[in-house]
C-alpha cells in the first residue's frame, strides 16, 4: 500500500510520545520508505504498525487518530471518493478502485435497497493471530448508509 497512511500513523504516535524507532522495528517498515510519498510498503508491516500503536495507546487514544483520518490518507482514491454524491456511491467506487490503495485486501459493496449498502471485506493476507480488532474468519462485513440503523447486516 502507499506510504501516506502509515507515515501519518507514525507521526501521530510520535506526537503522543511513542518512540518511532521501536514502532518501526516492530513493524518492519523503514523510515526512508515512510518519508517517500511515492513509496509502497508491505500491508503486513502496516498491520503490525497499527497493532503496535494500539497496544501502547489503547482503544481511546487510537480513536483520536481515526477521528483525524482524512481523504488524503487514502491517497488518490480518497480524492476520488470525495466526488461521490452519497455513501453508497462512494463504497461502490472504493470497491472498483481499491487496488489503487492496497494490494492485500478486497472489498465488495452490495446494495440492499435504495438506502442501504453492505460492505464485505476479505483479507488476502493474514495478520498475526494476536492482532486485536481483526476478524478471525477469512471475511467480515459491515453495513452502512447515510442514516444510522437503517441497514441490514451482511448474511
Amino acid at each position: 500500500m502507499g506510504s501516506h497512511f502509515p507515515a501519518r500513523l507514525l507521526a501521530f504516535a510520535e506526537s503522543v510520545g511513542l518512540a518511532s524507532d521501536e514502532l518501526l522495528a516492530r513493524s518492519g517498515l523503514g523510515a526512508a520508505a515512510l518519508a517517500d510519498p511515492d513509496a509502497r510498503v508491505p500491508l503486513l508491516g502496516v498491520y503490525a504498525l497499527i497493532e503496535a500503536v494500539c497496544e501502547r495507546l489503547g482503544d481511546a487514544a487510537s480513536l483520536r487518530f481515526v477521528a483525524a483520518f482524512d481523504a488524503g490518507d487514502l491517497d488518490a482514491l480518497g480524492f476520488l471518493l470525495q466526488t461521490c454524491p452519497d455513501l453508497g456511491a462512494a463504497l461502490e467506487r472504493f470497491v472498483a478502485f481499491q487496488a489503487l490503495y492496497t494490494d492485500g485486501e478486497r472489498f465488495e459493496a452490495v446494495r440492499l435497497g435504495d438506502d442501504s449498502v453492505a460492505l464485505r471485506y476479505t483479507r488476502s493476507v493474514r495478520p498475526a493471530a494476536r492482532t486485536r480488532g481483526w476478524p478471525r474468519s477469512p471475511s467480515s462485513t459491515s453495513s452502512s448508509t447515510g442514516r444510522a440503523g437503517s441497514a441490514a447486516p451482511w448474511r
